[in-house]
C-alpha cells in the first residue's frame, strides 16, 4: 500500500518536518495530529483484523495438519506390506529372528536369550503381533534364568506354549543356592 493513500499521510512539506528536527508550525502541527489520529483508527481497525486472520491461518494450518494425517493413514493402508499373508510375514520373521542370535551351529553355545528383539515384531501392529505369537520358531531358541522369580518362570512357560512343536534350543540356569534343577517349574515344564 503506497504511503501517500493512507488516511494518515500528510503533506510532503509536514514530511519533511516530521523526518528533520524542525519547528512545526501550528498549521503542520494540526496535520501531525491528525495523522496520528488517523493511523490510532487504522491500528483499532486493522487489529481485529490481524486477529482474524491469524485465526484464519491457524485453523488452516490445522486443516492442512489433519489431511496430512489422512494421507498417512490411508497411504499406510495401501501399502502392499498389509497384505502380506501370515506365511510370508512369518517367512520374514524366521530371518529376523536367526539376525537376532550369533550362533555358529545349535550345538554350540545357545543363543542368547533377548525377548525384547523378538517383542519388537509385535509391537508393528496388531496383525504383526498375532503373526509373530503363532511363529513357534520365533519362540524355540532361548535362553532362561530361573532364580526363584515367579515372573519369570511365567515368562518361560509362555515362551514354551509359543514355540509348539518346534525343536527347541536353549540354556538353563537355576542358581539359587540348596536348590536343584529338578525343583524349578521351568525345567520341569520343559521336562514335560
Amino acid at each position: 500500500m503506497d504511503q501517500s493513500t493512507l488516511p494518515h499521510s500528510v503533506k510532503p512539506s509536514t514530511n519533511q518536518v516530521i523526518r528533520s528536527n524542525q519547528i512545526p508550525h501550528e498549521a503542520e502541527v494540526e496535520e501531525i495530529s491528525r495523522s496520528i489520529d488517523a493511523a490510532k483508527s487504522l491500528r483499532a481497525s486493522l487489529a481485529s483484523q490481524i486477529t482474524a486472520a491469524e485465526l484464519a491461518l491457524f485453523q488452516l494450518g490445522r486443516m492442512d495438519h489433519n489431511a496430512m494425517q489422512h494421507i498417512r493413514r490411508c497411504t499406510g493402508a495401501l501399502s502392499p506390506i498389509r497384505r502380506l499373508p501370515p506365511e510370508v510375514l512369518s517367512r520374514i520373521f524366521h530371518f529376523y529372528h536367526q539376525d537376532c542370535f550369533d550362533h555358529v551351529s545349535p550345538v554350540a553355545q545357545p543363543p542368547p536369550f533377548d525377548p525384547d528383539r523378538i517383542w519388537t515384531l509385535g509391537e508393528i501392529c496388531s496383525y504383526w503381533r498375532s503373526v509373530a505369537l503363532t511363529t513357534g520358531h520365533l519362540w524355540s531358541m532361548f535362553q532362561i534364568s530361573c532364580k526363584g522369580r515367579p515372573k519369570k518362570t511365567e515368562a518361560a512357560l509362555a515362551w514354551l506354549l509359543r514355540a509348539g512343536n518346534y525343536p527347541l534350543t536353549f540354556s538353563f540356569e537355576c542358581a539359587v543356592h540348596g536348590e536343584s534343577a529338578m525343583d524349578c517349574d521351568v525345567f520341569k515344564a520343559l521336562l514335560s
